[in-house]
């Protein structure tokens, strides 16, 4: 039985990208490609080499992050489409987090429309690509598309 390795779970939790953690561990970034993307199964020194780098226990790269959410209710969907919006960050600290990162992927629109959340991104320059792969890696590919239809729905 191959166990999962959640090795982007943990990069991203740490807010890392492949070549930090390459730096840091000592691997290729094309090796931790590999290793994110194809399932290739690491060898037990790579194991440690990831979790010292990520400052985590080895076992632990075989369990998701703490704080990883792998679904939301249509509430708590409906609460980050208007947070994303209106820029009120009063939920708990992952929703914030969500929103955030849903912000910065669609700040131009926010910023068209001229609403309170489109300032709180304005003087945040993330990369919108890792935003997104960090956004898209930590919540089912439905999330996303449904929080952003919440968003278009709560512009005026």
């Amino acid at each position: 039985m191959k166990e999962t390795l959640f090795l982007i779970h943990w990069r991203l939790e740490k807010n890392m990208t492949q070549k930090a953690l390459s730096s840091l561990s000592g691997l290729t970034q094309a090796q931790i490609s590999r290793l994110e993307t194809s399932g290739q199964r690491p060898t037990y020194r790579t194991i440690e080499r990831l979790a010292k780098a990520l400052a985590i226990n080895p076992e632990a790269l075989f369990s998701p992050p703490p704080g990883l959410r792998l679904e939301l209710s249509r509430h708590e969907i409906d609460r980050v489409g208007k947070a994303v919006v209106s820029g009120q960050r009063n939920m708990k600290r992952s929703l914030n987090r969500l929103a955030d990162d849903v912000a910065r992927l669609v700040s131009s629109k926010l910023k068209a429309f001229q609403v309170p959340g489109g300032h709180l991104v304005s003087g945040k320059r993330r990369n919108t690509k890792f935003v997104f792969l960090k956004t898209k890696h930590l919540y089912p590919a439905g999330i996303l598309d449904q929080i952003l239809s919440r968003v278009d729905k709560a512009l005026p």
